[in-house]
């Protein structure tokens, strides 16, 4: 579909003003979406093509329905996955992905370089969340050399499904963990551990430099009703700063002594295991930053606040 059939099919979809835009690319949003699915909101993107006008390479139709309607949304959700199977047929691949702390139920159709992708969320991994979100789904349509060029969609909205559709099928009964990179140390201007002390640019760099590519880690869901003093013991703390790190980016590490095991912020309630091949090099930088004597710049405690205004009397 070129731009002035998308247009044609979609009068009342707005260009979005997106921070990673690229001339090559535009965005459009549509609420509620039009079209043979009923969905509250949808993104469109077209890209220019050599040639000709712009294409339309994906389409990003998400449910954002009340929570408390539950009845609502299992109807809608049933709804929408008979209708993509009447068109579609059965899915050929259904996988599991965990993201944004929650598990994802994925389903796939491949046809050449076309890629559909209907998810719904199977359950959160957060006790606290309970059911509320639970039923809530999305369907993806896109092509997948569109997908892996542009960042927005290969990091955004389909760096897991990619990654799970790249695995044989027989590994499909896996679930697969879509996580954000770790930033590079070229970003990373001090290391901070367990709160009080900073380590050496050296020294954080030669030990990120073993996990950035965490991602590729075995992992596996941690309890959800672990403390966090049950969760940190016999874990060090690292924290990254500097004026690149964007906001979004996960800023911290939990790195076991032994070496074995990681936690990163922002992939919640899930633990990963080090490559054994790589353990006693974590162990050793990792036992350098803890045990190396504290020449650098200490972390001064707050200082307490003396503001007579905020004192109280009683009365």
């Amino acid at each position: 579909m070129d731009e002035a059939e998308f247009h044609a099919a979609h009068p009342n979809a707005e260009q979005l003003d997106h921070e990673d835009h690229e001339d090559s690319w535009d965005f459009f949003t549509e609420s509620p979406s039009e079209g043979p699915f009923e969905f509250e909101l949808a993104e469109y993107i077209l890209e220019d093509r050599p040639g000709t006008n712009r294409q339309l390479v994906a389409a990003i139709l998400l449910d954002r329905g009340l929570q408390d309607q539950d009845k609502v949304k299992k109807e809608g959700f049933s709804g929408v996955l008979r209708s993509i199977t009447t068109q579609f047929g059965k899915a050929q691949r259904r996988f599991k992905v965990i993201h944004w702390g929650m598990v994802l139920d994925v389903r796939a159709w491949v046809s050449g370089d076309n890629v559909a992708i209907f998810s719904n969320v199977a359950r959160p991994l957060d006790l606290d969340v309970g059911g509320s979100a639970t039923g809530r789904f999305m369907f993806l349509a896109f092509e997948r050399k569109s997908a892996e060029r542009n960042p927005v969609m290969s990091e955004g909205w389909c760096k897991g499904f990619l990654a799970g559709l790249a695995r044989p099928p027989d590994e499909d009964k896996h679930p697969i963990a879509w996580v954000d990179p770790l930033p590079g140390t070229n970003w990373i201007e001090r290391y901070v551990v367990d709160y009080d002390r900073v380590a050496s640019k050296e020294q954080g760099d030669a030990l990120l430099a073993l996990v950035s590519d965490y991602d590729t880690f075995p992992f596996s869901v941690e309890n959800a009703n672990l403390t966090v003093e049950e969760k940190n013991k016999g874990f060090v703390e690292i924290v990254f700063s500097g004026t690149a790190l964007d906001v979004d980016d996960p800023k911290a590490i939990h790195v076991s002594r032994d070496g074995s095991s990681l936690r990163v912020a922002n992939a919640d309630f899930l633990l990963f295991s080090v490559p054994k091949s790589r353990r006693e090099a974590l162990r050793h930088a990792l036992d350098r930053i803890v045990s190396t004597p504290w020449q650098e710049e200490l972390i001064s405690p707050p200082t307490p606040r003396t503001d007579p205004l905020e004192l109280t009397t009683d009365h």
